[in-house]
Formats: C-alpha cells, structure tokens, sequence
C-alpha cells in the first residue's frame, strides 16, 4: 500500500485545491476516566463528509479519514476518487480493501506498517508531510538500466520545506523497490534533521538550502 487514508484524502484535498476540515472533539457521553473517547470529522470541500471515533485523536482522525473516503465512494463523485488513485499509482482494489478492513488494522495503518509487516516509508514520509503540512514529496525516474542484467533503476525522492529542497536516492532491479528505497532514505534524513525534529515547519526554515545525495 501506497499510503494511508489520512494522507490520500489530505494529497486529495490539495489535488483538488479544496478545502478540507477536521475537527476532533471528547466524545463525554462515552468517556471515563479509563477509557477515553474521541470523535473526529473531515469535511472535503462541498463534496463529502465523515466522522469516526477512537480512543486517541490519531485513531479517531484515521477512523473519520476512512469514513470520508468511503463516503466519497458512494457518492455522485466517485469518479474523483478513482482518478485521483489512478493518476498516484495507487491499486484501487487494495485500497478498497485497506479501507473495508478499517478499525482491525488501524494502528498499522496509521503507523505506515504494509500488509506483509514491513515499515512503509512511503506511507510514513507522506504522513510526516501531512503532520507538519509541508508540500508532499514527489518521485522521479532518476536513471534506468533496463538492459543491464540484472536491470537496476535508480528513483529520486524529493521533499521541499519552505526554502529547503531534500534528495535522495534509491537503487534497485525494480522500480517499486527503488521507491522504497528512496523514501527510506528521505524519511531518515528529515528525522535526523535537528531542525526537522523539532518541528520546524516552513516559517523556521529560512535559509535558502539544497540538500542533495550522491547516489549510493
């Protein structure tokens, strides 16, 4: 899987250059001390809406992210959705089945874990994007040695963080992999940033810099 549904709907948002709402509130008439509770709302644009419930706020955006999507899938502007999963590359049929199993696999979902156990660094760099609102990060073809035996292909991850442009590289036989790998090794430059652990969004990075990685 790609990514998860709180960063689809959040990249479909600005795709579609609408606004999108979340709201997340106690739900007190189910609350105890013990066991707290949650509600949380998206709202996309006029075209759709949804609410879900958890108790953390994580675990209710995620359930309330799911619930738009699926929403939105019934609707009159499904074709939107479709598309928009079309265009990322995203397998339609597993996604619809990322967001049938819903609640059962939610911390896994939202913590980018795949289907086989394996960390996602693709879904966490997204949802590292969506968290700190930065622009999502993009991926390009960087070389490709389709006639070499074995084939190897080379993708670029890049990430812009108000003046700050972040590269890197990921090699392997497969272009999938070669994505992984790229966003593994993006993901784990932003984390051992100091700036970027912080917190530091657009406003707090100023200097004009172009981070860049050799190919390795």
């Amino acid at each position: 899987m790609n990514c998860n549904p709180v960063s689809v709907l959040y990249m479909l948002g600005q795709s579609l250059r609408v606004q999108l709402k979340f709201d997340c509130a106690p739900l007190h008439n189910a609350s105890t001390k013990n066991t707290p509770m949650f509600i949380g709302s998206f709202r996309l644009g006029s075209y759709v809406s949804g609410k879900g419930e958890g108790s953390s706020k994580r675990t209710a955006k995620l359930n309330a992210a799911i619930d738009t999507l699926i929403n939105l899938r019934k609707s009159a502007a499904a074709d939107i959705l479709e598309n928009f999963l079309t265009d990322q590359k995203i397998d339609r049929d597993a996604f619809g089945k990322l967001l049938s199993q819903g609640k059962e696999d939610e911390d896994d979902v939202a913590n980018g874990i795949s289907t086989n156990g394996t960390t996602d660094y693709i879904s966490k760099l997204q949802q590292l994007a969506v968290n700190r609102r930065w622009i999502m990060p993009r991926y390009e073809d960087f070389a490709e040695g389709a006639e070499q035996n074995p084939p190897e292909f080379v993708v670029k991850a890049t990430i812009i963080i108000g003046t700050r442009t972040y590269n890197e590289y990921g090699r392997s036989s497969s272009k999938k992999e070669a994505k992984k790998e790229a966003a593994k090794k993006l993901y784990c430059t932003l984390e051992s940033d100091p700036k970027i652990a912080r917190g530091a969004g657009h406003e707090n990075l100023s200097e004009s810099k172009t981070i860049k990685k050799t190919v390795s």
